[in-house]
């Protein structure tokens, strides 16, 4: 399973938040983004509301305390249907475009992980 560094996330308020509660292993969707004015290559890491509706109530008060400092909570996250992570890196965005392994007009399943650094990153399920 390709793993790959969600970035731009501290542009994208609450997605910084949002990535530091995040529970491991939560389902993501990624996205191609051929109308990005910056990247035509640009795939998007998005976070579907749905995917919080089952956390268990440690994980959602976890969640609560890292939006609290966007003015967001749990509730506003699963009030609208997808929030915008981040992108997978321009390099990495653009060999996946290219090889074909990402193309437009499809969503790919991925999860939300923290690697070993302590940092956001996605598993593309294949």
């Amino acid at each position: 399973m390709p793993s790959f560094p969600i970035v731009g996330a501290r542009f994208r308020p609450p997605a910084q938040a949002l990535t530091n509660g995040l529970p491991q292993e939560t389902p993501v969707i990624l996205r191609a983004e051929p109308t990005n004015p910056y990247d035509i290559n640009a795939i998007q890491v998005l976070l579907q509301s749905s995917s919080l509706i089952d956390l268990e109530e440690d994980q959602i008060n976890i969640l609560n305390e890292e939006l609290s400092s966007s003015g967001k909570t749990v509730e506003d996250i699963t009030d609208m249907e997808e929030w915008h992570l981040g992108y997978i890196p321009r390099e990495m965005a653009k060999k996946l475009r290219e090889s074909g392994t990402i193309n437009q007009d499809v969503e790919y399943p991925a999860t939300f992980k923290i690697n070993l650094r302590g940092q956001p990153q996605v598993d593309i399920i294949f």
